[in-house]
């Protein structure tokens, strides 16, 4: 409702999306739709997040759908004083396979939404931050991720140039 009254830019979805769609993290659903089940959830996932992006799209409201960070399994904790003494084992890249197949049903039903209202925008960090078989957890020696499901302010940053390469598409909409 804020943005069908106040006509931004663009408004940019990002969240957990994986959540949505995966059985027992965010789902809430209605007493009349059956069991937990991943289909249900996911039809409610792709049915609300179409249905925003509809309204969006007729008012001619841009929209940028961020898609899943991929999620590494764990973070190293922040260096210690014992770390000079006990120099630990550094990882610096994790296997994406599990990541991505946790969201893999959330970006199917991203990909046919922004099908759906040519002009939306998906917006995957999977890109940046990913190789075809490793994710970085690490990139001049700063950790990417705050913890399994947060980057930090410097992984953050990396996205930027991508971001802005988004922003610049529903630009060109205009």
């Amino acid at each position: 409702d804020f943005a069908l009254k106040t006509k931004p830019d663009a408004v940019l979805f990002a969240n957990l999306s994986s959540g949505y769609v995966n059985p027992g993290w965010r789902n809430v659903i209605p007493e009349n739709a059956g069991p937990i089940h991943i289909s249900n959830i996911s039809s409610l996932y792709e049915e609300g997040l179409s249905g925003v992006v509809k309204e969006l799209y007729e008012e001619d409201i841009p929209v940028i759908i961020v898609q899943n960070v991929p999620e590494p399994d764990l973070v190293q904790a922040p260096p210690s004083i014992l770390h000079k003494v006990f120099p630990p084992n550094v990882i610096t890249e994790f296997d994406p396979t599990n990541a991505l197949t946790l969201r893999a049903q959330a970006a199917l039903i991203e990909e046919r939404v922004a099908k759906k209202y040519p002009g939306t925008v998906l917006f995957d960090p999977v890109k940046t931050l990913c190789s075809k078989s490793s994710c970085k957890l690490v990139t001049d020696g700063k950790s990417n991720y705050l913890d399994p499901r947060h980057l930090s302010r410097e992984g953050s940053l990396l996205l930027v140039p991508q971001l802005m390469d988004s922003i610049s598409q529903i630009q060109m909409r205009d």
